[in-house]
């Protein structure tokens, strides 16, 4: 997709983007309600993205649409604007992340219920390997893990 820089998060200049982008993202795909992302709200701005130390942006215009953030081969959360969805740009932030650990494994939990963020990562080659419950709400995921060929 041209147009789209990968940068460095910027925690002074991208926190309030970024966290938009995953409150919005989240309501839109996933089984939590707007009082379960509430309460998350305070530890995503006060503990995640403050100590958070591999977050990479997707900057169209000098406009945050997207992130990932990762934690060794982890992706801990990988969020596109709604309105950007579906133009690419959530692809280019996961190459970005293959590129940077060629042959290592990835893997990601998604909610079993957000059947858009599982088609897109089947899409991109990752499988089931487990279950596991979200330590905040209980609610059932999936644990997905790409194995470099």
């Amino acid at each position: 997709m041209s147009g789209v820089e990968i940068r460095a998060f910027d925690l002074h200049t991208d926190l309030e983007r970024v966290l938009d982008i995953w409150y919005a993202a989240s309501l839109r795909t996933g089984p939590l309600t707007e009082g379960d992302l509430d309460r998350c709200m305070c530890d995503m701005r006060n503990v995640y993205f403050p100590t958070a130390d591999n977050v990479v942006v997707a900057v169209r215009d000098d406009v945050v649409e997207g992130f990932v953030s990762m934690f060794g081969d982890y992706i801990e959360a990988l969020f596109i604007s709604p309105s950007r969805q579906r133009q690419g740009i959530g692809t280019r932030l996961l190459n970005h992340v293959k590129g940077q650990r060629p042959g290592n494994r990835l893997t990601i939990e998604v909610f079993e219920a957000n059947s858009q963020a599982r088609r897109f990562y089947k899409k991109h080659g990752f499988l089931q390997v487990g279950e596991t419950e979200d330590i905040s709400t209980g609610l059932p995921m999936i644990i997905l893990t790409l194995c470099s060929r």
